[in-house]
C-alpha cells in the first residue's frame, strides 16, 4: 500500500547553486520555512542544490551541498590501523 501523501512521480535535479534564479531561491526557501528556521545564506554558500519534484514540478524535497577546500594535509584520510595478531 502505499503512502497517500506522497506523490506517485517524483524527480531528483540537481543543479548548480550559481545558476539558481532569484525565483528558484524563492521557492526554495518557501519550501523550507514551511518546516523549519532557514537562513537564506545557507543555499547562497551551498555549491549544488538537490531539489525532488513532484509531476507539477513543485518542491516536495530539498537539500544543499558545499564543496570545501582544503590546504594540503588537512583532512587526510587516515590508513586502518594494523591489528596485533
Amino acid at each position: 500500500m502505499s503512502d497517500p501523501a506522497i506523490p506517485s512521480a517524483v524527480r531528483v535535479v540537481r543543479g548548480n547553486s550559481g545558476e539558481l534564479t532569484v525565483d528558484d531561491h524563492d521557492r526554495i526557501e518557501s519550501f523550507i520555512n514551511r518546516y523549519s528556521l532557514y537562513d537564506r545564506k545557507t543555499l547562497d554558500a551551498a555549491t549544488y542544490v538537490w531539489l525532488c519534484l513532484d509531476s507539477k514540478g513543485r518542491i516536495v524535497g530539498t537539500t544543499a551541498v558545499r564543496r570545501v577546500r582544503l590546504a594540503a594535509g588537512v583532512g587526510v584520510h587516515r590508513r586502518p590501523a594494523k591489528y596485533c595478531s
